[in-house]
């Protein structure tokens, strides 16, 4: 699966009021008065709803696990 189709999947799956968040995290937008965009609490409980309570306990050792998983065969 391409990144393309992987975000596009991930996307479907996204309420109205997530997918709002997200484009106004990552667009830049910022020709919203303060009193029309969202408060940080609301886009923070708009994104925790995509969160993966099961992975949560494995993002100490995430990166660790990775670079171990990544090397283990190289030799190195």
């Amino acid at each position: 699966m391409s990144t393309k189709e992987l975000a596009y999947s991930i996307f479907e799956t996204l309420t109205e009021k997530q997918l709002e968040g997200f484009i106004l995290l990552f667009s830049g937008n910022n020709e919203k008065s303060a009193e029309q965009r969202p408060k940080a609490d609301t886009l923070k409980g708009a994104l925790a709803d995509c969160a993966d309570p099961d992975l949560i306990s494995r993002e100490k050792e995430a990166w660790a696990n990775a670079a171990a998983e990544k090397y283990k065969n190289s030799g190195r």
